[in-house]
């Protein structure tokens, strides 16, 4: 029986392992193509700011002066210029980068639904009526407030093991890619019709400080 409970326990390690790294190896696969992505379009901008410039160059309108034409007149034909070398690199944008442009979008907010998300209910704050909220992973904290009225926080804080907490991961932008939450929710339709939805897009981290964002919200990476 105790080897048997031993094979359980090895099973259960393992699985958890091969679970996180299969979620790790996702996000991997993310990162890399959001990279991809990015390097072509960059490419892809250059072309067009290249194509723009020889189109205006080239233009019937883009010439001198004439000895007959009024200031006036120059500055009228130069400003159609203008509009038409302006509408023909949006179409060139377009047609060059407006799908990458939505592939990376998608990818930014690719959801990954995280294994370690902690979301812990504080003090309840009975003269302003609020919960402090603290939502947490292995890799970022946040501080939020959960507005709601004395008779409901009584009701949540003694059936808070019935709430449902959720969080959601999403790559972070360049040069760290970071793992980052992009919002974390509760749910307990006994109080709320909808889910309480926190979007965590609010700010940007630089060098792994806390931000404040708001007057009474933080974000932290943690490692």
């Amino acid at each position: 029986m105790r080897k048997v409970i031993q094979y359980l326990l090895i099973f259960v390690v393992l699985g958890i392992l091969i679970s996180t790294a299969s979620a790790q190896d996702t996000f991997d696969k993310i990162v890399v193509q959001i990279k991809a992505l990015e390097a072509n379009l960059e490419q892809n901008r250059k072309l067009v700011e290249q194509k723009t410039t020889e189109f205006r160059k080239n233009h019937k309108d883009n010439a001198p002066q004439d000895m007959f034409e009024s200031d006036a007149m120059y500055k009228e034909r130069m400003a159609k210029l203008d509009v038409t070398v302006s509408e023909h690199r949006l179409k060139l944008l377009k047609a060059s980068i407006e799908v990458d442009q939505i592939e990376l979008a998608r990818l930014h907010r690719e959801h990954i639904p995280p294994d370690d998300i902690t979301v812990t209910l504080n003090d309840y704050d009975a003269n302003n009526e609020f919960f402090p909220i603290t939502i947490e992973t292995s890799t970022e904290r946040f501080t939020e407030r959960l507005s709601i009225n004395r008779n409901d926080a009584r009701i949540l804080y003694e059936n808070w093991d019935k709430v449902s907490k959720q969080g959601y991961l999403t790559v972070g932008p360049a040069p760290a890619y970071k793992r980052m939450l992009a919002k974390g929710t509760l749910a307990y339709p006994d109080l709320w019709r909808q889910p309480v939805i926190w979007p965590f897009d609010k700010t940007l981290l630089n060098n792994g400080k806390c931000s404040i964002y708001g007057t009474k919200h933080t974000r932290c990476f943690l490692s």
